[in-house]
């Protein structure tokens, strides 16, 4: 049987190590591409980066988590006939409001003077409180901050505060969709998945517990289940 091919889109401060426990239960059915977004600008940027992981008259499942989720959507903005499914997974497709963007703002510059002490050191913050001990998780969140870097972490917050609103874009779309969420996330809070799967046409909500924003390192078995249902359709 032919497989999907499969491209996973990274978070801010994520590399292919945030799906390092989801891929394994997708392998047998997928045919696993994960971008980089440590050396773009924008978002318009990274979709076109994670594009070209597509074949040339291929079409493509997409699965984008947090920040992934706008560069998921800027695909199907950019070339809808490439897309076979999309998952969005604790993310949300709304602009940054002025408040959010100073606050950002104000992190970066803290960053810029301690990234150790304000990036690398708050390892396990968006973890739900019952994972916030499991040195198993918080090492990896670590290990990719450092890898990630101050240069990128600037960029790819930059990238956010200019990001567009795509909702329009996503309730356009005539394709397989699901939009994942931990019931607890702060971050990206529930209540935006469900506007998400309220938009989407045909889009199915699925629920991930007990999970806060970091839903591929504490549930991982749950969310590669959800992508497998997803990808069945």
């Amino acid at each position: 049987m032919k497989k999907t091919r499969l491209v996973l889109l990274p978070g801010m401060l994520n590399t292919a190590a945030g799906w390092q426990w989801v891929t394994p239960g997708l392998q047998d059915i997928a045919d696993i591409r994960i971008a980089d977004f440590t050396t773009q600008a924008s978002i318009q940027d990274m979709a076109s980066s994670a594009l070209a992981l597509i074949d040339e008259g291929q079409k493509a499942a997409i699965a984008g988590f947090s920040m992934g989720g706008f560069v998921a959507a800027e695909m199907l903005r950019q070339a809808p006939e490439k897309i076979s499914h999309v998952a969005l997974i604790d993310t949300s497709l709304r602009t940054e409001s002025s408040r959010q963007a100073e606050a950002r703002t104000r992190l970066v510059d803290a960053a810029m003077a301690d990234y150790e002490g304000v990036v690398v050191d708050s390892a396990g913050a968006n973890l739900h409180p019952d994972h916030r001990g499991e040195t198993r998780i918080t090492d990896i969140i670590r290990q990719m901050s450092r890898e990630v870097g101050l240069d990128a972490y600037v960029r790819q917050n930059r990238a956010l505060i200019e990001r567009g609103d795509y909702r329009e874009t996503l309730a356009g779309i005539n394709i397989p969709a699901a939009v994942i969420c931990g019931t607890s996330d702060e971050m990206t809070p529930p209540r935006l998945s469900q506007e998400l799967a309220d938009i989407i046409p045909g889009a199915t909500l699925e629920w991930v517990e007990p999970a806060a924003h970091m839903t591929l390192l504490e549930q991982p078995q749950q969310v590669a289940q959800a992508l497998r249902r997803l990808l069945a359709r």
